[in-house]
């Protein structure tokens, strides 16, 4: 794209960008300690953050600073950060306001204000984000800052959750901009794609064309558009005055609805002439800015009069930062800045009216001006600012914008008229309901003594006034050096080709022009219609002549409700057998018709290698019907154990020992817990409450069984490249410093995967000892010593083979089996001791070690019973599972603290004494963690359906 002759230099930085983002993230965690400490004072405190960030950017105006992290190369995920004048200009909006609008918070809110810790906390950690979010360069990067807004948004539109109202409100917010979100993230993904780069500045520089792109760029701009409150998804921003007026002060005028007005900003010098853009910017702009407008004409609280206003504003300089021109990307900026202060200023001016009066509504204020004069001074500056007075930044943004529509030639034929007209009539209303504003907050309404709310009102305090009476000094001082504010903006407008004439400079006077005439129609028909505005309140309306967008919204809802019943009722009826049938009929039908008429390749199957694989198979085929046809389930049980042991051999003989050893483990470890489980279920399986048929549902397993086998033999036959499984052995030793392929798999190459499946693991746990200890966690198993009266006073054995033996019933008590088991356990230990060690570079590891180490449990409450459990291992199975996932987790912290890739394994050799040469990788610290949370979910196991079953049929044989 065209640029300015002189780009501004661009310097890499290495921490200043990050450490922004971390002294938010600082002081967003220390927050609710200093709130306890501090009271409200704490804002005052926590304001030196966004002020201090807000000198680094005034510090680096006209530079560009880029940082780059690499983090997942592979996914596009990279941490790149960007700082150029367009993100300056919004950085200087959402730093400095932030800062004036927390030291307004230290006298809005009360020392014995509810939950003020967290809500100072989301304040300053909203300001950190809205940071990265107009920082970012990589998007996916600004997606996460993104979604993360729309969660504390939700988070401080909701901080009065007692009430119901705010509930509803901040609900309404996070699925208005999160449903946006996603569709965002899809076109965000499709543009990636299809580009090659995931970066912005790269992007905007070289913008895909096509359909496709056409596409992406919609579902972009869904996102933009619903963040920004854009016609027909605005109705959730009037509804988020249920926030506290700091968050709308904040939120909902410099901050939040701005995200999306700068994504708009960012692409519009790439994108603004493909075919999809114009027509979706300008249409629902103008729409929202008269929709807008007409609602903040019907208002009567102050709150949603600025609401609507706000929703009028946003669609206004939407349509001026997407046309696509060098001008009018100058007036969108201007009217940016223009409304962040303005709307600031009067969100805290309604504050200060609320907190004082007790009301918002204008018809209980009268004579509040001369009550509190400098307010009202304060009130009507901010107010001739958004109605485009002179000499106020408002009146040089709109100037501007007219202008830009005038000398435009990207709107053709028609289009341009109409698009001057609706504006011009937009910005009339806009007068209006300025007019109104002020009126209705500071006018004597006609009675001649004040209200009941304005009398017995207290007057505001200096340093409650002090920040809007900076924002609105600054509305005025801005339009006076529009000039100078000019050059901020040229880096950013001069991304935008040069039009045929010569370029619009802001300034207070341009001599008597069509923009001059027309904004003089705007103020003289924006008269006229404030003082028919009585008029206008004796029309009634049954229904609102737009229609409700809420009433939409909460329709879609129920519509949605009553579709997910309905589908419900037809998919899930209460049977379990059903609903796992209906599940797996969908898996079996659509894959098996893709492959059949969606692909050209056609498998070459060869039943086996060797004569042994046929035995094995046939053997596993025979378990697997008789499992099926038997009534006794532990004998099912069996035989579907002997289907996994059969697989394990097949891995055995295929030359993957460590497949085949966890195989046997895992296999053996299910039937223990299997027989565990049985002994609560009657041995036999009752077939007059048997649902369904067998003969469809064993159809339906052959075909699952025939699925997965296909599903292999196509990928295989599919394959055009190089296996990667070539490339796996080298890359285990070079890379993870190891000679097990699958170990160096699980715990460095796919390392990720591992974490989320010991995470699984558990969770899995957890919800297991949920189930079985419905009131409490049992803790960890009984000790000999817990042992009732009655059985701990009974004789013992002169010789104990086993410390809880004595207290086995005798009936079902075996001396040889408590005798076998103290003679291996520590064998069976030793060698899960082993497994852990030579895992890196033999069969074994963490997961197979864990395994064992289980086994050698599972052993030892089989002989000695669940006391017995409880004194081999007298520590809390959660402990146990909470410190292997801490190993596990805390690996990945410390490889990115070393400026390591997350998960990557580092390598030390040491010489010992005895020990000789040692070299030590720190996966080895990550196995430690899979093999305590193994361990740790056997021990939790025993313990439910063990220990805890145990003590159950115990109470109920007395």
């Amino acid at each position: 794209m065209p640029g300015s002759d002189t780009p501004p230099p661009i310097y890499p930085t290495e921490c200043s960008l990050l450490e922004i983002l971390l002294a938010h993230a600082a002081a967003a965690l220390l927050a609710p300690l200093l709130v306890r400490v501090l009271g409200r004072n704490a804002f005052l405190v926590l304001a030196l953050v966004p002020l201090a960030s807000l000198g680094w950017v005034v510090a680096r105006w006209g530079t560009v600073q880029t940082l780059n992290i690499e983090w997942v190369p592979g996914l596009s995920m990279d941490i790149d950060m960007r700082f150029d004048a367009l993100s300056g200009i919004l950085a200087l909006l959402v730093l400095g306001i932030g800062t004036l609008i927390l030291i307004y918070c230290s006298r809005y809110f009360e020392n014995d204000e509810r939950r003020l810790g967290l809500f100072a906390a989301e304040m300053v950690a909203f300001a950190g984000a809205m940071f990265g979010l107009v920082t970012s360069d990589n998007m996916l990067v600004l997606y996460t800052f993104w979604e993360l807004t729309t969660v504390l948004s939700f988070l401080l539109v909701g901080h009065y959750a007692e009430r119901a109202s705010s509930r509803r409100a901040a609900t309404q917010a996070l699925l208005v901009t999160t449903a946006g979100g996603l569709a965002m993230l899809v076109g965000i993904i499709i543009l990636g794609q299809i580009s090659g780069t995931y970066n912005l500045s790269e992007l905007v520089a070289d913008a895909p064309t096509g359909w496709l792109a056409g596409v992406a760029i919609v579902l972009v701009l869904v996102g933009a558009l619903s963040k920004s409150a854009i016609v027909p998804l605005h109705f959730w921003l009037p509804g988020a005055m249920a926030a506290p007026t700091p968050v709308s002060g904040y939120l909902h005028a410099a901050a939040m609805v701005k995200a999306g007005v700068y994504l708009v900003a960012r692409l519009a010098p790439g994108f603004a002439d493909s075919a999809p853009w114009r027509v979706t910017i300008i249409v629902l702009g103008l729409a929202t800015m008269l929709l807008g407008g007409w609602r903040a004409m019907r208002a009567f609280d102050l709150k949603l009069v600025l609401a609507f206003g706000t929703v009028s504003q946003l669609g206004f300089m939407m349509v001026f930062v997407g046309l696509g021109t060098r001008d009018a990307a100058l007036a969108g900026m201007t009217l940016m800045v223009a409304h962040a202060l303005f709307k600031a200023t009067l969100f805290m001016v309604v504050g200060v009216i609320d907190h004082n009066t007790g009301t918002r509504d204008i018809r209980k204020l009268a004579h509040l001006g001369r009550r509190t004069p400098i307010l009202a001074v304060i009130a009507t500056m901010a107010a001739a600012s958004m109605a485009g007075l002179p000499p106020f930044l408002g009146f040089v943004g709109k100037e501007a914008a007219l202008d830009s529509l005038l000398h435009t030639d990207v709107l053709p034929g028609i289009t341009g008229p109409l698009v001057i007209t609706v504006v011009v009539i937009g910005s009339i209303i806009t007068f209006a309901y300025s007019v109104r504003f002020v009126r209705g907050a500071f006018g004597d309404k006609g009675i001649p003594e004040p209200s009941y709310h304005v009398e017995n009102m207290h007057r505001p305090g200096a340093l409650f006034l002090f920040s809007p009476a900076v924002l609105a000094i600054a509305s005025l001082g801005t339009g006076f050096a529009a000039p100078q504010l000019e050059k901020l903006f040229t880096p950013y407008t001069q991304e935008f080709p040069p039009s045929g004439e010569a370029d619009y400079h802001l300034a207070l006077w341009h001599g008597v022009s069509t923009a001059l005439v027309l904004t003089l129609v705007i103020f003289t028909l924006g008269t006229i219609l404030y003082l028919a505005l009585r008029w206008m309140a004796r029309v009634r309306f049954e229904r609102s002549a737009l229609g409700n967008a809420d009433r939409m919204y909460d329709a879609t809802l129920r519509g949605m409700d009553s579709i997910s019943m309905r589908l419900t009722g037809i998919t899930q009826r209460g049977s379990l057998p059903l609903t796992i049938s209906i599940i797996l009929a969908t898996l079996v039908a659509l894959p098996l018709v893709i492959m059949i008429f969606g692909t050209h390749t056609r498998p070459d199957f060869r039943p086996w290698d060797t004569p042994y694989q046929m035995v094995i198979g046939a053997l596993m085929m025979a378990a697997a019907v008789a499992a099926a046809v038997l009534r006794n389930r532990l004998a099912a049980v069996l035989l579907v154990g002997l289907t996994g042991y059969g697989c394990g051999v097949i891995f055995a003989l295929h030359g993957a020992p460590d497949l085949a050893l966890t195989q046997f483990l895992v296999e053996t470890l299910t039937l223990v817990i299997f027989v565990l489980v049985l002994r609560k279920l009657p041995a036999e399986v009752d077939e007059s409450n048997a649902i369904g048929f067998k003969v469809p549902r064993a159809l339906l397993a052959v075909s699952i069984g025939t699925l997965t086998t296909v599903i292999g033999a196509y990928a295989m036959n599919a394959r055009n490249s190089r296996p990667v499984q070539e490339l796996l052995p080298d890359a285990a030793y070079h890379i993870g410093q190891g000679k097990n392929v699958v170990n160096v798999i699980l715990v460095d190459i796919r390392a990720w995967d591992t974490l989320g499946e010991i995470s699984v693991l558990l969770v899995a746990a957890t919800g297991v000892a949920s189930l079985v200890f419905r009131n409490r966690r049992f803790g960890s198993a009984p000790r000999v010593s817990d042992a009732p009266a009655s059985r701990s006073d009974s004789s013992f054995s002169d010789t104990a083979w086993l410390l809880g033996g004595d207290l086995i019933d005798p009936r079902h008590r075996s001396l040889i089996l408590e005798v076998t088991t103290r003679v291996l356990f520590p064998t069976i230990m030793a060698l899960s001791i082993y497994f852990f060690f030579a895992g890196h570079n033999a069969p074994g590891g963490g997961f197979a070690g864990g395994l064992t180490a289980g086994l050698a449990l599972v052993l030892r409450y089989l002989a000695g019973g669940r006391y017995e459990l409880g004194e081999t291992v007298p520590i809390d199975a959660g402990k146990i599972l909470g410190l292997g996932l801490f190993f596990a987790a805390g690996t990945a912290v410390t490889s990115l603290l070393l400026g390591a890739p997350a998960l990557s394994s580092a390598v030390f050799e040491m010489s010992l004494p005895i020990f000789g040469d040692i070299k030590l990788v720190t996966a080895l610290f990550f196995d430690l963690g899979v093999y305590l949370i193994v361990v740790g979910l056997v021990l939790d196991v025993l313990r439910s359906f063990g220990a805890r079953l145990d003590a159950q049929i115990e109470v109920n044989q007395r």
